[in-house]
């Protein structure tokens, strides 16, 4: 399939950056002027001649717009065909919230009440309440989708840090004998770092 749409890319404008990924195209550019926002139009008109071409119709209602920053969209338009392409404030790129802003306060928003729902489900339904057992669990099945994409959307602002954090404070302290201890002292005799201390590590182990 990648073989397949390789040429995609040599038909858009040189001054339009696109990116690949299976089926999927996005493209995106800095708009100033007219000429830039003709020059992205005119792609997708490539695009839509390239796959009628190659008998790979467009699915339009999938597709979407984002403009990033704040500025007015009133003018923007944009259509594959007849068809009009949505303007949306937020888009999921990769399993990643996006929103106009770059804040990704629904990204997180959704992932913590995905990991509790999982966490709580694993207190559920696991018959061994085992510290031990729990804690590979919570590794295994709730801490990824806290951590998965970091690098992009790892948060700045202290309550987006502490409701992240939440998480992990709450299922910790459902563990056997951990009720009546604090976070930082059930995190130290569970052998465990805080959520914002493993995002700090690995951005220091990047640099």
């Amino acid at each position: 399939m990648l073989l397949y749409i390789n040429s995609l890319t040599t038909i858009i404008d040189n001054k339009i950056t696109s990116v690949l990924f299976a089926d999927d195209v996005k493209l995106y550019t800095v708009i100033k002027c007219q000429s830039e926002l003709n020059n992205l139009r005119n792609s997708l008109d490539r695009i839509l001649d390239w796959s009628n071409e190659h008998q790979l119709p467009n699915s339009v209602r999938k597709c979407s717009c984002i403009v990033l920053g704040n500025i007015s969209i009133d003018n923007v338009h944009y259509s594959i065909g007849k068809q009009p392409v949505n303007i949306v404030s937020e888009v999921r790129d990769l399993g990643v919230l996006v929103d106009f802003a770059l804040k990704f306060n629904s990204h997180i928003n959704y992932i913590v009440v995905k990991a509790n729902t999982r966490a709580s489900l694993i207190h559920k339904c696991f018959l061994s309440h085992n510290p031990k057992v729990m804690l590979r669990a919570f590794k295994v099945y709730v801490r990824p989708l806290l951590e998965y994409a970091t690098s992009v959307w790892s948060p700045y602002f202290n309550y987006a840090i502490d409701k992240i954090e939440s998480v992990q404070r709450k299922l910790t302290k459902r563990l056997k004998g951990c009720k009546y201890i604090d976070y930082p002292a059930r995190l130290s005799f569970l052998n465990l770092h805080s959520l914002e201390r493993r995002q700090l590590t690995r951005g220091i182990s990047r640099i």
